[in-house]
């Protein structure tokens, strides 16, 4: 039997499993919704990683010249004691330990600055509860020193490919509001920016200042519709919950010129099933060993092409 998971993903099993007060108080169904996702996906990658070795899409012959996909830490390598979600250390932590990118996610203050956090207030995080959309930068950053700008992400990793997923709906994001993401953004050169709303990536996407090619929605159960619209408007990739992308619809946007990102990978297992179906960025919560299940791969292939997998 595989013997690859972790305590940190049996943690993350038990997070997904259990809701938050609000959806205990009332019924929340966005909220629900998402931690039944969360739930059905940590099973299933459960269940590849206690698959016997010899039943694994990674004993099958693999493409030698395949490169390896980016290693992308989502919220940073949170899931390891000691770090939150979405702050520098967290970042730091996951591209000390191989990850070639970072995903979190960027609101804005009520003065117009992209901070990194991933609710629209504190109070999952750090247990006191502050709106960030009605807080000004000061007061937020005397309040909660740990929450960064995308600013001082984008300046202080120059080298890591940045995922900014867009928080809120479309109403929520004037031109005058995106304008400050890119302008955070600044001289940095490798950054796409995502969001599961698709309007709202729409919007991006005709933003000069953005373009398709720099927008990748991220589906959830809207496999399909984000799929059609990432291949009508030339987005730059496809990416969801790895259960729900079927090879078909990787076999498809791959020939169309779009990379394809896979998430929430929680095993070497996964991360080798996933490589195997030519998934080029991979997502994962565990930014703090996703490098080294990659080195046990890449190890017992002889011949792997292990260059990264570069944007198209």
């Amino acid at each position: 039997m595989s013997s690859d998971m972790t305590g940190g993903e049996i943690k993350r099993g038990k997070q997904a499993a259990t809701l938050s007060p609000s959806t205990k108080l009332g019924v929340n169904w966005t909220e629900l919704r998402h931690h039944l996702e969360e739930t059905v996906m940590w099973a299933a990658d459960l269940s590849v990683t206690l698959l016997p070795d010899s039943l694994l899409p990674q004993r099958l012959e693999l493409d030698p010249g395949r490169p390896q996909p980016l290693l992308i830490a989502h919220r940073g390598a949170w899931l390891e004691a000691g770090f939150l979600e979405n702050t520098l250390p967290a970042f730091q932590r996951a591209m000390d330990c191989g990850c070639d990118g970072l995903e979190f996610d960027v609101h804005l203050t009520s003065d117009g600055v992209p901070v990194i956090h991933h609710d629209a207030n504190t109070a999952r995080v750090f247990g006191r509860d502050c709106e960030l959309g009605s807080t000004k930068f000061a007061d937020l950053r005397r309040q909660f020193p740990q929450i960064p700008t995308l600013q001082e992400v984008a300046e202080k990793f120059p080298s890591a490919h940045l995922f900014v997923e867009i928080k809120g709906a479309a109403e929520s994001w004037s031109a005058s509001e995106r304008s400050h993401v890119r302008e955070a953004l600044g001289e940095h050169a490798n950054w796409h920016v995502m969001s599961l709303d698709l309007k709202t990536l729409t919007q991006f996407a005709q933003d000069a200042s953005f373009g398709s090619r720099r927008c990748v929605p991220v589906a959830t159960t809207n496999v399909a519709e984000a799929s059609r619209l990432a291949l009508e408007q030339n987005w730059a990739a496809l990416t969801g919950q790895w259960l729900l992308l079927s090879s078909g619809r990787i076999r498809l946007h791959r020939a169309r010129g779009q990379m394809l990102g896979a998430g929430f990978i929680a095993s070497r297992n996964s991360l080798a099933r996933e490589w195997h179906r030519g998934v080029g960025w991979i997502f994962t919560n565990h930014g703090h060993l996703v490098a080294g299940w990659w080195q046990q791969i890449a190890k017992s292939r002889d011949g792997v092409d292990t260059s990264r997998m570069s944007s198209p």
